[in-house]
């Protein structure tokens, strides 16, 4: 999503989850808001997802990998050749499994099959271009992927580079600004521009004028529609790519991101006057209700992207409040639950969330322990280490959580992992479990997974590795310089342990 250079940002990440039914469209809307990691994370640019279900985040420092259980950071000090931590937009080509990144400074490839990250150099037809910025980016397939970039649109040619290509203005002569660039259901590549909307024209290879509006900046295609939001607080239209038909919508503010929830119903993101919903059968516009202050209502008015992710989810950037997510497939709203306190969530920075076989949501802080969550009740109960306790956790200090394949959950702690037993409703050392098992207390877990085969992964500080077989019985080692120690676990889905 392109803005303007004025908008501020944060510098915490705030991940705020509300659940809201269809139903309750034009009534209150429910928000929960969890802080999950000590990331110093500012505001969020762009949202993407790939294909194994990641979803990524673009923010002014960096870009973030989220799998709704432990963030990563990815930015220059682990990528140098990122040409910007200011991430301003993203793009996924499935049959490669490559994100491109649009930053302040440049643009970016990055596999996930490698793990690597390739310089990609944008390339003008004059030198006179006053920023290398990419601020939208949009791909069809690894061989169509089309920026925006110092106000000209740029395609891959192939070979690592990024080559201008010619955009007609609505009067010939005329120099136009270029804003964004979009993909329709049908692969026709559409862009805004200052004087109104262009098309591609792969025979002559340009885009082409197709229709004169004046201050046409935001562009988001769903299906063959094209949602274009006009500057200046002039609302929204859509344009009906095969017919050429406009639709005038009253959506107060500048339109900053539209997008389709499972029900048809549009989401459409402002810079300054929060959420509109716009049912396109009766044409109704519902605003969100907003306030930073309630917990049941919208947080931020500032909207800066809005991402329809699998299972019917809703991603929401915002400028100033962080991530929001909406899952538009439940039919009831989790109550809110308290920041801390006894009845409420752990304090401190939120290192792992899980949700087990029972439907308890865990959640895991690097300060306060662990707390199950019922999600039906909204009821919250915690775990903190007590020295007089046999049975209490051995730390406060959590890393992660997960469920072998009897049901026993695993809490990595700074003090070694430990096991949930429900019959005292309390827990062990996990080297308790079996007879001449190693004795993990005391050692710092960094990581832990589980595998395909039901093994457990766990990654220690002290630099090893342990795959825990807990149907043989049996456990391996793997011992890494402690300088490598592997931070995060990942098993794909050919049960490849990636660290």
């Amino acid at each position: 999503m392109a803005f303007p250079p004025d908008k501020r940002f944060i510098t915490a990440l705030i991940v705020l989850l509300f659940i809201l039914s269809s139903s309750l469209i034009g009534e209150s809307l429910y928000f929960e808001k969890r802080d999950f990691s000590n990331l110093t994370i500012p505001s969020v640019s762009c949202i993407a997802q790939d294909n194994r279900g990641y979803i990524w985040v673009g923010t002014p420092g960096g870009l973030l990998r989220y799998d709704s259980r432990k963030p990563i950071l990815i930015n220059k000090k682990n990528f140098p050749v990122l040409p910007s931590d200011q991430i301003l937009s993203l793009g996924f080509v499935i049959d490669t499994e490559e994100l491109w990144i649009g930053t302040s400074g440049g643009m970016v490839r990055y596999s996930l099959q490698t793990n690597k990250m390739e310089r990609v150099q944008l390339r003008y037809r004059t030198s006179e271009k006053i920023s290398s910025a990419v601020v939208s980016i949009a791909v069809r397939d690894s061989k169509r992927v089309f920026a925006v970039s110092g106000n000209s649109i740029v395609r891959y040619n192939g070979d690592d580079n990024m080559e201008e290509i010619p955009v007609d203005p609505a009067i010939s002569g005329r120099n136009i600004d270029v804003y964004e660039v979009a993909f329709d259901a049908d692969g026709n590549l559409w862009a805004t521009a200052s004087d109104g909307l262009k098309r591609w024209d792969e025979n002559i290879s340009r885009f082409k004028h197709a229709q004169t509006l004046e201050n046409a900046f935001s562009l988001d295609a769903i299906g063959n529609n094209l949602w274009i939001g006009l500057g200046a607080g002039e609302g929204l239209i859509r344009y009906r790519s095969e017919s050429g038909i406009i639709e005038f919508f009253e959506v107060p503010g500048d339109t900053t991101a539209v997008a389709s929830d499972p029900d048809g119903l549009i989401w459409v993101g402002t810079e300054n006057d929060g959420i509109y919903i716009i049912n396109p059968g009766s044409g109704n516009i519902t605003s969100c209700d907003y306030d930073p202050e309630h917990p049941y209502k919208l947080p931020s008015k500032r909207i800066e992207s809005l991402f329809p992710g699998r299972n019917g989810r809703l991603w929401i950037g915002t400028a100033d409040t962080g991530l929001i997510s909406v899952d538009n497939n439940k039919s009831n709203h989790l109550s809110y639950i308290r920041r801390s306190g006894t009845n409420g969530l752990p304090s401190g920075s939120f290192q792992a969330i899980f949700e087990d076989s029972l439907g308890y949501i865990w959640v895991g802080s690097n300060l306060g322990g662990v707390a199950r969550i019922d999600p039906i009740t909204g009821s919250v109960h915690q775990y903190r280490n007590n020295p007089m306790d046999q049975f209490s956790i051995m730390s406060d200090h959590i890393s992660g959580i997960v469920e072998d394949d009897t049901g026993r959950l695993w809490i990595g702690t700074d003090k070694g992992p430990a096991l949930y037993l429900p019959e005292v409703d309390g827990f062990e050392p996990a080297g308790n479990m079996i007879s001449g098992w190693p004795d993990f207390r005391g050692q710092k877990v960094i990581a832990l997974v589980r595998g395909l085969d039901g093994s457990i992964w766990i990654s220690f500080m002290n630099g090893s590795l342990y795959r825990l077989n807990l149907q043989e019985r049996e456990y391996k080692v793997y011992n890494f310089p402690s300088s490598t120690v592997p931070a995060v676990l990942f098993i794909d889905e050919k049960g490849t342990l990636w660290a």
